[in-house]
């Protein structure tokens, strides 16, 4: 009976590793598969339209090695700027002797490393180099053409790609959305939003200038319409000016994606830049998005239409109270709002489209850039 039973564990032991392999190498051969599938389709016209909008905004041609790594050296101050290559059929971030190169966004280099390597395990791209802004957004145009997350419409030289967290998936913020969403019939009626103190240096004489600060007062003179609070004092303020914050009640504490979506109206706030994850998870609910209006975009902004997708208000809130009287009159305008908002979502910005749009640019770049 011992040496029966050694032998049935020994064999199953066996059969484990055999089949272990199987089912790495299945699951790896079926997101290839997909991915390249992706890459096969038609592309959509929005992204024929963004792609060819931020190309022709180029200043100049695309920039050799030698020209990225000259302008590294001549950032003298701390900055987030950097360089990625591919070579080879594989992606290097290389440290360049004499540039102060900070990088603080240490994820946002190895989603975006990661992303390029699963593109390169599905196609080959010629060995190119690429100036990448690993900051939140560009706010004023940089002298030679640089990849971002997101930036100011007014900037040239910017080219668009999908943020870090769209790279990776967004996987937990969508798996929330899919068990936690409930319909919009059921939410509360209130509109709600909650964030940090981002969008520059609050004082305390001109914190009531940042949108992210007129929408928290807005909601404590009108709590019956609004649900805004900051949960985090990010950046250099002043004490006199948390404590003036905690006086007035500006601060809650975090809430989480499952008790936001029980409200219809959530709004989306720009901080440093574009508001990366809660914009696409916002869009993929039930709920409505309430978005101001803003010259900060991303690579989707242009295949959205107000009031299609989402209800835009104004960035000093003066309409606000019009806009949600406005859509709480119409329900059913606003659940045909939130489902087109829904497929969008679906169609444009999880995992498999916001890597094939990111091919979809390195494509354009290095076929830019051996052409000339």
């Amino acid at each position: 009976m011992i040496n029966s039973s050694k032998t049935s564990f020994k064999l199953i032991a066996f059969l484990l590793l055999l089949v272990a392999p199987i089912e790495k190498n299945y699951s790896q051969t079926f997101w290839q598969k997909k991915l390249s599938h992706h890459f096969k389709t038609d592309t959509p016209s929005w992204v024929d339209k963004r792609l060819k909008k931020d190309f022709s905004n180029l200043r100049r041609s695309l920039p050799s090695s030698h020209e990225i790594k000259k302008f590294l050296r001549t950032l003298k101050t701390r900055h987030e700027f950097g360089i990625l290559q591919i070579k080879r059929g594989r992606v290097y971030l290389p440290m360049i002797r004499g540039c102060r190169t900070f990088y603080e966004q240490p994820y946002r280099i190895k989603a975006l490393k990661r992303a390029i390597t699963k593109i390169l395990s599905i196609t080959a791209l010629p060995d190119i180099d690429l100036l990448v802004f690993f900051g939140d957004g560009i706010h004023e145009t940089p002298p030679l053409p640089t990849l971002c997350f997101s930036k100011d419409k007014n900037c040239k030289n910017a080219i668009l790609i999908p943020d870090p967290e769209s790279l990776a998936g967004l996987v937990d913020f969508h798996q929330a959305v899919h068990s936690y969403d409930i319909a919009f019939d059921k939410k509360s009626p209130l509109a709600f939003w909650r964030g940090a103190t981002t969008g520059g240096n609050y004082t305390l004489n001109n914190w009531k200038n940042f949108t992210r600060s007129k929408a928290v007062l807005f909601s404590l003179k009108n709590p019956d319409l609004l649900d805004a609070k900051f949960t985090t004092a990010i950046g250099n303020h002043s004490k006199d000016l948390r404590v003036l914050l905690k006086k007035l009640g500006a601060f809650s504490k975090f809430t989480d994606l499952k008790d936001q979506l029980k409200y219809k109206y959530l709004l989306d706030l720009d901080g440093n830049c574009c508001a990366y994850s809660r914009f696409n998870w916002i869009l993929l609910s039930n709920s409505v998005c309430l978005k101001h209006q803003s010259n900060y975009e991303q690579w989707y902004y242009d295949a959205l239409t107000p009031f299609k997708h989402y209800i835009p208000f104004a960035s000093d809130f003066s309409d606000f109270s019009n806009i949600l009287e406005l859509a709480k009159k119409n329900p059913t305008t606003c659940k045909t709002i939130s489902k087109e908002a829904t497929l969008f979502a679906k169609q444009n910005l999880t995992l498999y489209p916001c890597l094939t749009y990111l091919y979809r640019v390195l494509s354009k770049y290095s076929g830019q850039k051996n052409s000339l």
